[in-house]
């Protein structure tokens, strides 16, 4: 009874596999973040031993209803933190998600067709969110990884001579990154610092825990609803 009382819940081997592991490692723990508030924390009270392959599987299974690729990141997240106890908490059980069976992923190499280009553009001036609205715009007109722009900060931007400096700690390949603005670029930016209090260091700002925006899934889906347009990721 000691022992099962002092097992690693699950909650506790994500505080630790995050802070040592993940953020001094992984490029997208901020995207492994939201995988967990969005789909992993509600059995952060378990202990790891009562987290088997079944129910696993179920997990895996109700996450792949809307999103199979989300559901088979969400999964692999899991097998590394299942790894990271065996090799650094002691745990002796196996890893329940290695004969969980993964979705077959279609391809995501999906672009808009000449012909959805008005209805897009229609549905994006549409948009009721401005931060939404300026997001997806300077996505657009920088070609950024998603992740950079979600955690773009006042910092790195020179507007006066449209340039954005990416920290090494925020690009994909560790090291400084320069991304020179547009003009249409510029005056969106320019736009939202006028909206952003200057305590605010994000230019995407939320509520949530990073404090800026992550990916704004519902936002994506009322859009693409309103343009009449399908399979088109972010």
């Amino acid at each position: 009874r000691r022992e099962i009382r002092n097992e690693t819940t699950l909650g506790t081997l994500w505080t630790e596999w995050l802070e040592k592991n993940a953020k001094v490692h992984k490029r997208s723990w901020r995207q492994d973040i939201s995988r967990w508030e969005n789909h992993l924390k509600k059995y952060q009270h378990r202990r790891l031993s009562e987290l088997d392959t079944a129910l696993i599987a179920s997990i895996h299974t109700k996450i792949g209803v809307d999103t199979p690729y989300e559901a088979n990141r969400a999964l692999a997240l899991l097998s590394s933190m299942f790894s990271y106890a065996r090799s650094h908490l002691g745990f002796t059980g196996h890893n329940p998600c290695g004969p969980v069976r993964r979705f077959q992923e279609v391809s995501r190499e999906r672009f808009l067709q000449p012909s959805e280009l008005p209805k897009f553009f229609g549905a994006l001036e549409a948009e009721p969110d401005p931060i939404i609205k300026d997001f997806i715009w300077i996505l657009l007109l920088t070609g950024a990884r998603r992740s950079n722009v979600q955690a773009m900060r006042w910092e790195e931007i020179n507007l006066a001579d449209g340039i954005w400096n990416i920290k090494p700690d925020d690009s994909k390949n560790k090291n400084p990154m320069t991304i020179y603005l547009s003009a249409e670029a510029v005056e969106i930016l320019k736009d939202r610092r006028k909206n952003v209090p200057a305590s605010i260091p994000w230019v995407f700002p939320s509520w949530g825990k990073t404090g800026h925006l992550m990916e704004p899934k519902k936002a994506w889906r009322a859009l693409l609803e309103r343009s009449g347009i399908n399979d088109l990721h972010l």
